[in-house]
């Protein structure tokens, strides 16, 4: 372990302790108070996300200092399998509370190639014009530069296969398991299916703990939200989310693609994007939808099983 590390080691454990006390606190209130198939309410569903906020520091600075102890690559990594620890406490807790059974989570149905087709088109229109939110956002709030080197270590890094696991594997499948498996599932039990959209969408844009995050992960929170509703399944909402996550991944580095204000540095020059890019987006959202309000599996107002 370098000398620095070994320097800053006492208020690590210092914060690890109270982060453990915490913890266990959030634990045992989620595990023995009275089962319910309502599980989680509002409160229910905030001790749920400051669980896995601490549960994610926890195992971060466990693997943290686990890579400086071996010199490994596992930093790269400490993110994401942070992040599946995480989710694998919160559903155990879950099941506990709600009486449900692990498969439940993963309700596989037979659901049409043509679905996926249609989720990459909205994905695909939603990106482009959710970029052009965002730029218009940033024009009256700009960027800070540490939020800057956060999300430029994303998608210029040079480990790309961390990025990907991070962006098209862990994030969408902890974030649609927590926010649409458990949450919105339990607030369609206690609050009905409208009210339910609105507030685990609300949490879901929320939960990012920025404002120029907000906006777009709040309108894709309904869209995913609708999606398990209609669907009974998580798997589509995993399969958009990652979609959306990796597009803007795949456009910079893969294709690299040069489009003003979709691939642009965020602390360049503010300019909004070209309006026929625009008008790509905005056509390929409103087909998706289009098809989405003509198809009459889409039309009833379904209520997701259990």
């Amino acid at each position: 372990m370098s000398c620095s590390a070994l320097r800053i080691f006492p208020s690590v454990r210092r914060n690890w302790t109270h982060l453990f006390i915490a913890f266990v606190s959030i634990l045992l209130e989620g595990m023995f108070m009275e089962k319910t198939i309502d599980y989680p309410k509002i409160k229910n569903a905030i001790l749920l996300l400051v669980l896995f906020i601490i549960l994610q520091l926890s195992f971060e600075i466990i693997l943290g200092l686990l890579a400086a102890f071996t010199n490994s690559y596992l930093y790269n990594y400490s993110t994401g399998i942070a992040r599946l620890l995480s989710i694998a406490v919160v559903i155990l807790i879950v099941l506990k509370k709600s009486n449900s059974s692990f498969i439940s989570i993963f309700r596989i149905r037979n659901l049409s190639v043509s679905l996926y087709v249609l989720i990459i088109i909205t994905c695909t229109g939603s990106s482009i014009v959710l970029s052009e939110v965002d730029n218009l956002f940033r024009l009256f709030f700009p960027v800070p530069p540490f939020f800057y080197e956060l999300f430029h270590g994303f998608f210029y890094t040079d480990d790309v296969i961390s990025s990907i696991f991070l962006l098209l594997i862990v994030a969408p499948l902890t974030e649609e398991i927590l926010f649409r498996k458990i949450i919105l599932s339990g607030f369609i039990n206690n609050y009905g299916i409208t009210k339910a959209i609105i507030l685990s969408s609300i949490m879901f844009g929320i939960i990012h703990l920025n404002p120029w995050q907000f906006i777009a992960a709040t309108a894709l929170g309904f869209y995913f939200s609708w999606l398990y509703i209609k669907t009974n399944s998580i798997i589509p909402c995993i399969f958009a989310h990652g979609t959306f996550n990796v597009l803007p991944f795949l456009m910079i580095r893969l294709f690299r693609l040069e489009i003003e204000g979709y691939s642009s540095d965020l602390l360049s020059k503010h300019v909004f994007q070209p309006l026929w890019f625009d008008a790509i987006g905005v056509l390929l959202l409103s087909i998706s939808l289009y098809i989405y309000y003509k198809n009459p599996k889409f039309k009833s107002p379904d209520r997701p099983a259990n």
